[in-house]
């Protein structure tokens, strides 16, 4: 691992914008328990623009890592801006903050960067709930349940009952959010 670190180092000393070289040194940094180091050169990697989420992370768990052996630090102070929400499953599973998951703090950070919590994502929630639903007759056609899922990103609505409420054909429309972007699909 002492022979990579060198390499990436002549590398960076070559061509000091190369993200994936100041990425790759970081990791050799890791594995050789050079923490100081290996955060270092994940910063400058994502200053390069260089997978900038994967450096957060790191650089996150390399500070938790030492805040398990110090009680002073911030186990999220690296998580507060910028993109959490896009890596906050990468966040809440990873074992490196396992030690922090009952921390008021950390669960606070977990929240503040939970995805689907701002106000344009509420506009539907008064939807939400058991209905029964009657025909102009007053009588029972189904159950309505409508649920969030996805973490409160997705509304879905579960129908029973023998009648449509609503004309036929019915139509699906899925849309999906993922870190890799936007499908929609009917």
């Amino acid at each position: 691992m002492d022979k990579a670190a060198q390499a990436y180092s002549e590398i960076i000393n070559q061509e000091p914008a190369n993200g994936m070289a100041w990425q790759n040194l970081g990791e050799c940094k890791l594995q050789l328990h050079q923490y100081s180091d290996a955060i270092q050169a994940f910063t400058r990697s994502s200053e390069q623009k260089f997978r900038p989420l994967v450096n957060k992370v790191n650089i996150s768990a390399l500070r938790c890592g030492g805040a398990a052996r110090r009680r002073d630090a911030d186990p999220g102070r690296s998580l507060r801006s910028g993109q959490g929400s896009r890596v906050r499953s990468m966040i809440a599973t990873a074992t490196e903050f396992q030690a922090f998951k009952d921390d008021s703090q950390f669960k606070q950070i977990l929240e503040a960067i939970a995805p689907c919590r701002t106000p344009e994502y509420r506009q539907f929630d008064f939807w939400i709930g058991d209905w029964e639903v009657q025909d102009p007759a007053g009588q029972i056609v189904g159950h309505n349940l409508v649920a969030l899922e996805q973490s409160g990103c997705l509304i879905v609505e579960h129908w029973t009952g023998a009648v449509a409420p609503r004309p036929a054909p019915v139509s699906t429309t899925t849309i999906s959010a993922t870190a890799s972007g936007t499908t929609l699909s009917r």
